[in-house]
């Protein structure tokens, strides 16, 4: 819509009443008043000088709910609720009624108090939930019908929620609410705020760290969802170490057994819920071990995807804590799983197939062992026949035969090849690497890390390869313990 140059005077002469009041009876030179901007200046100066309405902005009226007498009537939900942001009351204008300090900070602080009500309709537990707005601080406190205090809370700070929870009040019968700022007036906030009340229900079974939800590991997402709308009513821990990141004052808990050491941990949030997660490591695996904050991810916003993939040790037991990154537990709404390559199998060290790949190979031990491991090759495994290049994944690996008794590693293919990367530190133990290859002319074996061999032996063939290749390439290389380079 086009704006007219009347209601644009208008508009300035009702933000500027006071101002141009001020101005009535003097005497003032105005230059360049025959443009569109002098023009108008000049006009509304005129006006200045001869309304006669209100001269400063209007009051603005306390609100109904200014006594207990206007109480707002507050409906009763089933369970908490998963957002405040249709609910928006105000205690700007409100005076003091005279009901008391409660359990402000300093009496005075009441002097902005605004007045609610409800009804139970059974005799139970229920709780209330006040959410301040950014710059205030609200107080809340629970009367009787008679308006006599039954409970009041202000542990909190601007922004935050303060929360009375398991009241266990009569049926049929009405209740007080009495909300206002924990300072003087409003304070610098527009004084608003939500408030909720709702029949109580149990927290979720994992609220706590000893109760944790145990999530299995699998090599795709199965995704295990939060318990609602029990989680909208989980309540903090005091476990430590506190959240590096978010509000954990709702925080539920899941643990995993590693099965990779890159295991995957995914967290997706519903509609209004912006998880964050917390990833612990245990000094003894349990819950109550010392805990570790491996990582506190909070990377997206709500209904976004967060994720965490650690360098865990296989077989150990972490721990999952999440949490709505804001204060209270939004709509609780989320989904967690955890992946890894190996599935929900740990990482299988022993080697008990003679295959390329696959189940129990080599080539599957060497890709989901942690650094540092030992691979060994079962008794009952006599050779190992590799059809292409083995690579030895920047990892720090003793690879060696269960009875010392040379088992063969077969690189007969023209691809195959056993390689150690510039980041690789592996042992080599009673292992016979044999090429029988007529054609291949390639390495056997080519370091570029650091290797070393004890009591292995490698062969070749009697036809095209005199000796088969080993290939040390700025790598450093310890061959004492290779007793045999032979052909056969």
């Amino acid at each position: 819509m086009t704006r007219t140059l009347a209601s644009d005077l208008d508009d300035i002469l009702e933000r500027a009443a006071d101002d141009l009041a001020t101005l009535r009876g003097s005497r003032i030179l105005l230059t360049g008043a025959s443009g569109f901007v002098g023009s108008w200046l000049l006009e509304a100066l005129t006006w200045a000088d001869t309304y006669t309405g209100p001269v400063s902005a209007p009051t603005i009226p306390a609100p109904t709910n200014d006594n207990s007498a206007g109480a707002i009537v507050l409906a009763v939900n089933a369970a908490p609720c998963s957002s405040f942001c249709d609910s928006y009351y105000t205690s700007r204008s409100a005076t003091n009624s005279g009901a008391g300090q409660a359990c402000a900070a300093v009496a005075g602080y009441e002097d902005d108090d605004v007045w609610f009500k409800f009804t139970t309709t059974t005799a139970g537990s229920y709780d209330m939930k006040l959410r301040s707005s950014p710059s205030y601080d609200g107080v809340l406190e629970l009367l009787n019908n008679s308006l006599t205090q039954i409970d009041c809370a202000n542990t909190t700070g601007l922004g935050q929620i303060e929360s009375l929870e398991g009241m266990n009040l009569l049926a049929n019968t009405t209740y007080y609410l009495r909300i206002f700022h924990n300072g003087t007036a409003i304070g610098t906030s527009s004084g608003q705020f939500s408030i909720c009340v709702n029949k109580s229900i149990s927290p979720p079974t994992n609220d706590e760290i000893t109760t944790s939800t145990l999530l299995t590991v699998n090599t795709s997402c199965v995704a295990t969802s939060s318990q609602l709308p029990n989680t909208l009513a989980a309540t903090a821990s005091d476990t430590s170490p506190s959240p590096a990141c978010g509000i954990a004052d709702d925080d539920v808990w899941y643990r995993f057994v590693s099965t990779d050491v890159n295991n995957i941990i995914t967290v997706a949030s519903g509609a209004s819920y912006n998880a964050a997660m917390q990833v612990l490591s245990s000094s003894d695996n349990t819950a109550t071990g010392t805990l570790t904050e491996l990582a506190c991810i909070d990377l997206t916003y709500n209904a976004g995807i967060e994720s965490y993939t650690g360098t865990f040790t296989i077989g150990n037991t972490y721990f999952i804590r999440v949490f709505h990154f804001q204060g209270g537990s939004g709509s609780g709404n989320f989904s967690i799983c955890v992946t890894g390559a190996n599935g929900g199998s740990p990482c299988i060290t022993n080697v008990t197939s003679s295959a390329d790949d696959g189940p129990g190979t080599l080539r599957q031990a060497v890709a989901c062992a942690a650094s540092g491991s030992t691979i060994t090759i079962d008794a009952a495994v006599s050779s190992i026949t590799l059809t292409d290049t083995l690579s030895l994944n920047n990892k720090t690996l003793t690879i060696k035969d269960a009875d010392l008794n040379r088992v063969a590693i077969n690189l007969n293919s023209d691809n195959a090849l056993v390689l150690i990367g510039s980041s690789e530190v592996i042992t080599f133990n009673n292992l016979h690497f044999i090429d029988l290859s007529a054609t291949k002319v390639n390495s056997v074996i080519k370091n570029q890390g650091n290797t070393t061999f004890i009591q292995c032996k490698i062969s070749g063939n009697g036809a095209s390869v005199i000796t088969p290749k080993i290939t040390n390439s700025a790598g450093i290389m310890n061959t004492e313990g290779l007793n045999e380079v032979r052909k056969n």
